[in-house]
């Protein structure tokens, strides 16, 4: 299986646009970002290169059936500097429900 996410500048049909545009705006090189409920990576991959090679971006993602892409994705799209993490992400342990599939729970980041 092959899927590419074209980078924002390269494309002008962009994912989330407006997100895009915040991350571009608010991000340095080098600094470590949060990607909560990764999805396929339409985040991730720009946001490693807001980043740089010296930044860090940490993809949180809970779906098993999603996973498999993200990491696929972030491959073909040479994210180096993206750390996928199988878990689902919260603010307390109060606020979780049951998962329909076994993963991480990691909360209070």
């Amino acid at each position: 299986m092959s899927l590419t996410i074209t980078p924002y500048w390269d494309n002008p049909v962009w994912y989330e646009t407006d997100v895009q545009l915040a991350l571009r705006d608010l991000t340095s090189r080098g600094d470590v970002l949060f990607d909560v409920g990764a999805n396929i990576g339409g985040l991730s991959s720009p946001a490693s290169r807001f980043v740089g090679p010296s930044g860090k971006v940490i993809a949180f993602e809970a779906s098993p059936r999603t996973i498999a892409t993200l990491n696929n994705n972030l491959t073909l799209t040479h994210c180096n500097n993206v750390y996928v993490e199988f878990a689902a992400v919260c603010r307390s342990e109060e606020h979780t429900s049951e998962l329909q599939s076994p993963c991480n729970l990691v909360c209070r980041l």
